[in-house]
Parts: C-alpha cells; structure tokens; sequence
C-alpha cells in the first residue's frame, strides 16, 4: 500500500505514528479514505475526547502556507449560483 501512494511514500513515512491533518486536508478530498482504503482497514470511531481536543488544537494551529494557499484559491472560486459552463464548473472544482 505504501508503494501505491501517488504522492509518493516518503511523505507516508515522515508523518508516520503521528497527526497529518495539517498536510492531508489541503489536498485530499473528504471522502478520500472512504474510497481508497478497504473497510477492513477502518479502526472504528475517534474517542469523543479525543476528537476535541484536537479540534481545539487545529483551531489554535498556526496556518502553513500551503492552507493559506488553499484557502485563498477557494474563497476566489465563483459561488455555484454562477456556474453557467463547463468551463465555470472547472474552476470550480476542488480538484
């Protein structure tokens, strides 16, 4: 699985055992895991507590650059109420 990574594996490997939120977010779609990982592979539910804190944690978190980026390029997207072509919905698009 590490192999088949198109981002390649080393960032697999350089946040290995630890929070990769920060990274994973800006470029992954949400429904990303539920996709490409089998249901096999699914640990179960985050502890609620857990699931807190570290909501708390991120909204204290001091932004990278790449977020930055991300967020600015999305608050630029025209609203859905103004896609009228193909050619809108391609700037549109998350991906």
């Amino acid at each position: 699985m590490l192999q088949e990574h198109p981002g390649g594996k080393q960032i697999i490997l350089k946040y290995a055992g630890h929070d990769a939120t920060a990274a994973y977010k800006p470029i992954h779609p949400d429904d990303a895991l539920e996709k490409n990982l089998p249901k096999e592979k699914c640990l179960g539910s985050v502890n609620v507590t857990a699931r807190q804190q570290l909501e708390s944690e991120e909204s204290l978190r001091k932004k990278t650059k790449d977020e930055i980026r991300v967020t600015e390029a999305q608050a630029r997207k025209p609203p859905l109420r103004r896609v009228l072509t193909l050619q809108d919905m391609e700037v549109r698009s998350p991906y």
